[in-house]
């Protein structure tokens, strides 16, 4: 069974309405002189629920969100639009429409996808990630799915491939950008030659370094966005690894209600218990 993972299951047990209603079936249909027993274990399982969704919601709101820009290392949240990568067209099922990401009764997807936003993209690994994303029906069909063009937010460890760039890499990648450039004369002083004295004074070569210094660092900017310089995968702390296309505001408020909810119900089924008792 893999439409809902194992990660993710009691979360969405405990923030969904079919919990409560099927509480109060049970303690409907069960016998007067049993009730009290059910009703003290509803009331521990009320308890448990608020326990878990108060640490989904510690977690969600306490975790900073980065961009592609800063790339921040570690455990972070970011904000960005799903793609496929360049050339394919997504996994899933024929009847399914194009996806990022798929999920069925029998069938998840572990293909990974791009995430972007105005400032890079990075490839996001979803095999142990807990999916939030709405679910669907086609075709008698039942699935959820992450679409391409979807705003997807995710929680987990981010990681650049690429090894530090260092100022003695820069220094050497400019030195080497600008004794390239000298072994063309006539195009180096057509570039730098600014008093037209046919040679490169100290100040113009100056101005020489500078411009080498603005290549390697646009080449070293277009290099550190790339999509296989930066990867979201699963934590080496147990933290949760989520991906969602539901907006985490919208999580925010639905973990809180039924946070407080089962709070006041683990209260309530508590006294009914024990008057019942």
């Amino acid at each position: 069974m893999y439409l809902f993972s194992l990660r993710g299951l009691l979360v969405a047990i405990f923030s969904n309405w079919l919990y409560p209603c099927f509480l109060a079936l049970i303690v409907f249909i069960i016998p007067s002189s049993e009730r009290p027993v059910y009703l003290a274990i509803f009331a521990v399982s009320s308890l448990i629920a608020s326990l878990i969704l108060f640490k989904r919601f510690r977690t969600l709101s306490d975790t900073c969100r980065t961009s592609l820009r800063t790339v921040a290392q570690g455990y972070v949240e970011l904000e960005g639009t799903a793609m496929t990568f360049l050339g394919e067209t997504g996994p899933g099922p024929f009847y399914l429409p194009p996806t990022v990401w798929f999920c069925t009764p029998k069938q998840r997807s572990v293909d990974g996808f791009l995430v972007t936003d105005e400032y890079g993209s990075c490839t996001v690994d979803p095999q142990k990630a807990e999916i939030i994303a709405p679910l669907f029906n086609r075709q008698q069909h039942w699935y959820r799915a992450i679409h391409p063009g979807e705003t997807v937010y995710i929680l987990g460890q981010l990681t650049t491939l690429s090894r530090h760039y260092t100022d003695t890499d820069k220094r050497q990648a400019t030195l080497h950008l600008l004794a390239d450039w000298k072994k063309d004369h006539v195009e180096m002083l057509h570039r730098f030659d600014k008093n037209g004295n046919g040679k490169i004074d100290q100040h113009e070569l100056m101005v020489a370094r500078q411009a080498a210094e603005v290549v390697v660092d646009n080449n070293h900017d277009h290099e550190y966005r790339q999509s296989a310089s930066h990867i979201v995968e699963q934590t080496t702390d147990g933290r949760p690894f989520i991906i969602s296309s539901i907006p985490p505001d919208k999580l925010l408020k639905r973990y809180s209600f039924w946070m407080v909810a089962h709070i006041v119900t683990w209260l309530a089924l508590s006294v009914l218990a024990l008057l019942l008792g």
